[in-house]
């Protein structure tokens, strides 16, 4: 019996192998909600996912924010998949009062409440994003290289 269960084991195995890209369907689903705008394909080399380059991505609540590092820098927000509702959310251009003038060279971290915590590194300081509102957070901010905010509201400046 264990000698016949081997065999019938190592058939099945050698069906599964012969299985082609298009048949094959993973045992784990933990990306059942992937999309295929995050990430590129073997069928498909060099396609652009991103229309701009960023410096830190960041997610919250089924949306993605990116600081981006063309001319005007800022924050963006887009949810996965759906690029063409792509937002600013800070930076030059937005409806924001307070502090709004963020540089090209910026990191996002979001605190559990939707708080939009930016290091401008041009201007030296984080500033702190809430309801259309920018304010100071931390002035003369040198020699550090990342922002992060734990999912108790705690921020991280390293």
């Amino acid at each position: 019996d264990l000698q016949r269960e081997a065999k019938e084991a190592l058939r099945v195995r050698q069906r599964k192998r012969t299985q082609s890209p298009q048949d094959f369907r993973p045992k784990r689903r933990c990306l059942q909600h992937w999309s295929p705008d995050l990430g590129a394909s073997t069928e498909a080399p060099e396609r652009m996912v991103f229309p701009t380059s960023c410096n830190s991505l960041c997610w919250h609540e089924g949306a993605i924010y990116a600081t981006v590092t063309d001319l005007e820098g800022g924050v963006i927000c887009w949810k996965p998949g759906d690029l063409t509702a792509m937002r600013r959310v800070a930076g030059k251009g937005t409806a924001v009062t307070g502090i709004n003038d963020l540089g090209c060279d910026c990191y996002v971290a979001i605190s559990p409440t939707g708080e939009i915590f930016v290091t401008d590194y041009d201007n030296d300081r984080i500033v702190s994003f809430q309801h259309g509102s920018g304010r100071l957070v931390l002035d003369n901010l040198h020699g550090y290289d990342m922002i992060c905010c734990s999912p108790n509201g705690v921020l991280y400046v390293l």
